[in-house]
């Protein structure tokens, strides 16, 4: 067993080890779900692409066989059609999205001004008009959007597959590892919230890669407790590359600063070391403190506070009236002509109003959330279903969101959802999974604690564009669901073959 073990190692393929034999339902799976992924991608993909996927499939498969000795024939099919299916996962993705050219935002606008700052400037790293990174990958690429769109794609897979690894690493037995791959591909094409966002100009694709990046680390983390401390090494690189990641997720969207407390809240229960734990904790609370302040300097909050006050406070005369006797906010013959007023349109009021926000805005919302988290919860709440709509044609004036290069490129309706949108009822129910599961899948909990708390964020920090804001949270949320489904499958599939104590 070692010598095989360690020829295993040798050849890289240690994470699709055989080990126990699946359930029929698994074997079903393993065979059906690879088939989905063709049907699925096929008409994306040239002739010569599908025979070189399939060539990729045989000699990985080839040099399975190799290092193992297995000569199964079931077990040979399964292994060549997962290689393969890895293969038509990229090609069909890059197939799919390569459009040439990025769909153009307003906000897209923003970023190519901003991109035009000096890197030598602290402006532009803590205190610009947007956080840095976008605008640095439109300054490293200087603007080219078809070298942009290449790069997006490239982050989104290394992104993807880290998560694939990551996961895997958690689960016992290659089968098991190959469904949650296949359940994570399947997630990761859906084109209702998450994949089209590679073609766009703006900061989702790097918050949607850095986010799962976040996860996989975390994950690597919660599976591998003893690699980190019996090389140091290992730990110091594990602890840089959580600091790095958080800051680059930061420098994507402000509102990732606020995970943060979760972050912390998990590594300090699962980093192995006092000291490491020390650290890192140290070590996120003073990016959040940084990013924070540098956020609070900037005053590109304004715009975001100016849609939640005239969309939701000024509207509601109870409201209204309670930021006028608490927080000085102005009569209404001076602001009720912004009534509804997006902030990027123009009201009689609106430099009275600008300038409250200015002086007394954040003060006054933040308190206003937290002494009211009745209100906070149910309008959070009321607006469930709003978060998690249909990004990929979603109006968006004076087009969709998906770019018309790709609108005729809409997957079947199964993948094009996958898993699809989760209830409230089922949201509950994957947290109660997650707690029963923390000790065998702590990464459910994870991902719907992600979910939960940036959908929170995003909602009361914008009152505009709210799906799009939510975007993050729904693919999180969708990821919690796979992970519960799965763990509840293997659990299943586990408890079904351990025989009677009798």
């Amino acid at each position: 067993m070692k010598i095989q073990a360690q020829k295993i190692r040798q050849t890289g393929l240690t994470l699709f080890h055989a080990g126990r034999q699946p359930s029929a339902v698994q074997e079903c799976l393993l065979y059906l779900l690879p088939c989905l992924l063709f049907f699925t991608l096929y008409r994306y993909i040239s002739p010569s692409a599908l025979s070189c996927a399939a060539a990729f499939g045989g000699l990985v498969t080839g040099l399975r066989l190799r290092a193992t000795r297995e000569k199964s024939i079931q077990e040979l099919i399964v292994f060549f059609l997962f290689f393969s299916a890895l293969s038509l996962f990229v090609l069909g993705f890059w197939n799919l999205y390569s459009i040439g050219t990025l769909r153009w935002y307003p906000d897209t606008g923003v970023y190519e001004t901003y991109s035009n700052n000096p890197l030598s400037d602290i402006y532009f790293w803590i205190s610009g008009g947007r956080p840095f990174l976008t605008a640095l990958v439109f300054k490293i690429f200087q603007r080219d959007f078809t070298a942009i769109n290449y790069c997006y794609i490239i982050i989104y897979l290394l992104a993807v597959f880290l998560l694939f690894a990551a996961v895997s690493r958690m689960l016992n037995s290659a089968h098991d590892r190959m469904l949650s791959v296949y359940m994570l591909m399947l997630l990761f094409l859906n084109q209702h919230t998450i994949a089209f966002w590679v073609t766009n100009a703006m900061s989702e694709t790097l918050s949607i890669a850095l986010t799962l990046l976040n996860i996989a680390l975390f994950a690597y983390v919660a599976s591998s407790p003893r690699n980190i401390t019996t090389a140091l090494w290992k730990g110091n690189l594990l602890l840089g590359g959580i600091v790095v990641s958080t800051i680059l997720l930061i420098g994507a969207r402000d509102t990732n600063m606020y995970f943060i407390p979760v972050l912390v809240l998990f590594y300090w229960r699962y980093l192995p070391q006092r000291g490491q734990r020390i650290f890192l904790v140290l070590g996120l609370l003073l990016i959040f403190i940084t990013f924070n302040k540098g956020a609070d300097l900037s005053g590109r909050w304004e715009f975001s506070l100016f849609n939640t006050l005239t969309r939701r406070i000024i509207p509601d005369e109870d409201l209204r009236r309670l930021f006028q006797q608490r927080y000085q906010l102005p009569s209404d013959d001076r602001i009720m002509s912004c009534q509804n007023v997006w902030a990027s349109y123009s009201c009689p009021g609106k430099k009275t109003l600008e300038t409250w926000i200015r002086h007394h805005g954040p003060e006054a919302y933040k308190h206003f959330l937290i002494t009211h988290p009745l209100y906070a919860f149910q309008e959070w709440i009321k607006a469930w279903d709003e978060m998690q709509e249909e990004l990929w044609t979603l109006d968006f004036k004076p087009s969709y969101y998906a770019d018309p290069l790709i609108r005729e490129k809409k997957l079947n309706p199964f993948v094009f959802n996958f898993p699809g949108n989760i209830s409230l009822p089922l949201m509950l129910a994957i947290a109660l999974t997650g707690v029963l599961f923390l000790a065998e899948n702590p990464l459910i909990l994870f991902c719907l604690l992600h979910a939960l708390n940036q959908s929170f964020i995003a909602f009361h920090g914008d009152a505009m564009e709210v799906p799009r804001h939510c975007q993050q949270s729904a693919m999180t949320l969708k990821l919690a669901a796979v992970l519960c489904a799965l763990q509840l499958f293997l659990d299943l599939k586990d408890t079904r073959k351990v025989p009677n104590a009798q």
